[in-house]
This record gives C-alpha cells, sequence and structure tokens, in this order.
C-alpha cells in the first residue's frame, strides 16, 4: 500500500464492440510527482481539450509483458504530447516492475527522457523493465480488464486485432471526461 494522498484516476475501456470495464490506479505522487501529474491530468483533460486519453487507443499488447497506450495523437505509438508541453526528463527509478499491473513510462523509440502521454500497464514482473522506465503507479481495481485486453489476439507487430479505446477517464470520485 502506498501513501493515503496519492492521486486516484480511472480508465474506461472498450474491448472492440463489448464494454470492457473500468480500471483505477493509484498514481505514485509522493515519489513521481511529475510523471504522476501529467498522466492525471490527462486522465481529466483539463489541460486542455487535445490532451487526454479520451478517445485514444490501446496500441501494442504483448502476452506476459504489458500492454501500451497514450499516443493521443496517432493512436500507433509514433507520438505523444505531455501536460507540461513538451516531453520531460525521468523520475527516480526507487520503484520496481514488481508485477502485474504496474503503470510506467515508456519512450517513443526508447529514447530515455522524453516522456509524454504514452504509457504501459504490466502483465507480469518485469526486472528487464526496471532503471530503464520509470514505474508511477498501479492498477488498484479492475485487473479483470488488463487480463481482459491481454487476451485479444495481435498481429505479427503486437497490434491489437480489435480497437481497445479509452471512452471515459478522470479522477475516482470526480467527474469523468465526457
Amino acid at each position: 500500500m502506498r501513501h493515503r494522498r496519492n492521486p486516484r484516476v480511472f480508465l474506461e475501456v472498450k474491448i472492440g464492440a463489448a464494454a470492457g470495464g473500468r480500471v483505477e490506479f493509484e498514481l505514485f505522487a509522493d515519489t513521481c510527482p511529475e510523471t504522476a501529474e501529467n498522466f492525471r491530468g490527462l486522465c481529466t483533460g483539463e489541460y486542455g481539450p487535445e490532451l487526454t486519453y479520451r478517445n485514444s487507443k490501446i496500441f501494442k499488447s504483448v502476452k506476459g509483458e504489458g500492454l501500451q497506450g497514450g499516443d493521443i495523437i496517432a493512436n500507433d505509438g509514433s507520438s505523444g504530447l505531455s501536460v507540461y508541453g513538451k516531453p520531460f526528463r525521468d523520475e527516480n527509478s526507487i520503484n520496481k516492475h514488481s508485477g502485474a499491473g504496474i503503470l510506467t513510462t515508456t519512450y517513443q523509440g526508447e529514447k530515455r527522457h522524453n516522456n509524454t502521454s504514452q504509457y504501459m500497464v504490466t502483465y507480469a514482473r518485469s526486472r528487464a523493465l526496471d532503471f530503464r522506465h520509470v514505474p508511477f503507479g498501479r492498477v488498484t481495481r479492475g485487473m479483470e480488464v488488463i487480463r481482459a485486453i491481454e487476451k485479444v489476439p495481435t498481429d505479427d507487430q503486437d497490434r491489437p486485432r480489435v480497437d481497445i479505446i479509452i471512452v471515459k477517464c478522470g479522477m475516482v470520485g470526480k467527474k469523468e471526461v465526457d
């Protein structure tokens, strides 16, 4: 369990034509404040209408490893935006990829210190990601939705064969982005 003042956010997901469900996250603002605020702001949409996860896709899923999303521009992993107006640097690596449901940074082209809106949620423990990506949150509810995404068939480039779309997002207990 983490600091009880850490913000909690949600992503509501649609998998193909079916409702996938809601995933809630605790963001580690106590250890990664800049990264947590970026994700929180993209969930609420409060930094501008184009700065939201709403209608973005999960564009990659690697069974046994994790899902990737957050390309709020092209929806294919080639781009992203941050609430700060530019990419931002990695924060500390105190947190580890200790199991399934860890919310972590990911980059376009694997270039470090290039954080934007893209993120990854792990399907399993991954020591290989430690010190390369920054874990800044964890799933607190809705791990069954993450497991359902993991089961979606993918093509030879790990792209889901059906659209997986964030249909709503926001702060837990607050009004979601419409």
